[in-house]
């Protein structure tokens, strides 16, 4: 396994595991992993944020706002849309607090917090997946192990 991979690696491990538990709801899953390609959109509100939110963001929380866990998501976003706006801005948004009460069950349900970031910084993906593994499995799930010649 390469290096590369182990963070890959360690997240469908962990993944998998929820699952077998129980603890993984797929909708959620298959969201994060297709942007909820497929998912009806519950509301045509037009975007609270179109000077720094892209439509294609905007549009995958709509559509996030349909599943089940979701559910109030967008009227969250509008309800708090300058402290969205600080984690779109900050440098590391997966490890800010999330706002309202979707922010109180991503507290106790940390894989909301990766599916969220998926649609407001794509980037910051793989950095919540990395704390995500990390909080869920342990640090040496996402470390490197040390170099022992």
């Amino acid at each position: 396994l390469f290096e590369k991979d182990k963070l890959l690696f360690a997240f469908l491990l962990n993944s998998r595991i929820m699952q077998t538990k129980g603890n993984l709801n797929m909708a959620d899953w298959s969201f994060l992993l297709t942007g909820g390609v497929g998912v009806p959109e519950i509301n045509n509100d037009p975007n609270p944020a179109p000077d720094w939110l892209g439509e294609k963001s905007w549009e995958e929380m709509r559509r996030l706002g349909s599943l089940p866990s979701f559910r109030g998501f967008t009227d969250e976003f509008k309800a708090h849309v300058a402290e969205w706006r600080a984690i779109y801005d900050s440098l590391e948004p997966h490890t800010c607090t999330i706002p309202g009460k979707v922010g109180d069950r991503a507290s106790t349900v940390p894989f909301m917090r990766v599916v969220m970031m998926r649609c407001i910084r794509r980037d910051k993906v793989v950095p919540a997946v990395h704390d995500f593994v990390a909080s869920q499995m342990g640090q040496k799930f996402v470390e490197p192990p040390p170099f022992d010649p």
